[in-house]
């Protein structure tokens, strides 16, 4: 058995959640969700899942694979259509903003920070996301304008230095997609999902499944830059979108970005730390 992703309260929180839903929506609606529920609760197995995907919350009946090719999904690939297209703008903005040695803070992990992973986060509600979306004007705005991202998605500039290795670990959900823009890429620069390692290219999209497990390896002499930023999984409903959006908020997730941010914000201002 799997170990229960909401805690009791929690749990009793969804369920009140799901009983409101019944009475707005027929129960085929609600069939998927309801077998999520029970399974993040660790009431019932969790069923045999594709080689190297672990998500803690497991929605069924989700096509699973490592990476994703934009053109099976309209809002997939509205989106990474969207994303290319701005790409120069994204970069030249970056770079402005680097000169200014601000916004980027020290990726947290646990009671600790990567010496070697530097981000800024462009969604969230503290006052440094804020701070954050007035230096990235452009970008800002950008990723606010991703078909089905929801409020709860996640948006961020992600930088690794020379050397830098993010280890392999698995995303804790399966219900949304990750598109990876490539801004800066040096040469010897990998990323492996699943079984399958590519790369990265300067102003294009790689769009892959989190809870599978994945791995950065920056072998270069001159620090990455992406633009990461993730959207519902295409084959989710509205309906399972607006209960799972519900969720965000009984598990905190919402405030996830909030806390990470406040960790270790304004530590970099000032410093030239990218090479």
């Amino acid at each position: 058995m799997h170990q229960p992703f909401v805690s009791e309260s929690q749990f009793e929180a969804i369920q009140q959640l799901l009983t409101e839903a019944r009475g707005r929506f027929a129960p085929s609606e609600l069939e998927r969700f309801e077998q999520a529920l029970l399974g993040a609760a660790g009431a019932v197995p969790r069923p045999p899942l594709a080689p190297l995907q672990d998500p803690a919350f497991y929605f069924p009946g989700l096509t699973a694979r490592p990476w994703h090719e934009a053109s099976r999904y309209p809002a997939v690939a509205a989106t990474v259509e969207l994303l290319e297209s701005a790409a120069a703008g994204v970069r030249e903005e970056l770079l402005a903003v680097l000169e200014t040695r601000q916004g980027f803070q020290r990726f947290p992990e646990g009671n600790q920070e990567r010496a070697d992973w530097n981000v800024v986060y462009l969604k969230g509600n503290s006052q440094k996301v804020l701070q954050n979306r007035e230096l990235f004007p452009r970008t800002a705005r950008l990723v606010d304008a991703i078909p089905r991202s929801g409020a709860g998605s996640m948006a961020m500039l992600s930088a690794v230095n020379p050397g830098g290795h993010i280890e392999p670990h698995c995303g804790p959900m399966n219900v949304r997609l990750t598109v990876h823009l490539g801004l800066v890429i040096p040469p010897d620069c990998r990323f492996r999902v699943g079984s399958e390692s590519r790369t990265w290219q300067p102003g294009r999209c790689l769009v892959f499944d989190e809870s599978f497990e994945h791995e950065v390896w920056n072998d270069s002499a001159q620090t990455r830059f992406v633009l990461l930023a993730d959207l519902w999984h295409p084959e989710l409903t509205d309906v399972e979108i607006e209960l799972l959006e519900r969720c965000d908020v009984i598990l905190g997730k919402s405030g996830a970005v909030d806390q990470m941010v406040d960790a270790a914000q304004g530590r970099l201002d000032g410093q030239k730390w990218w090479a």
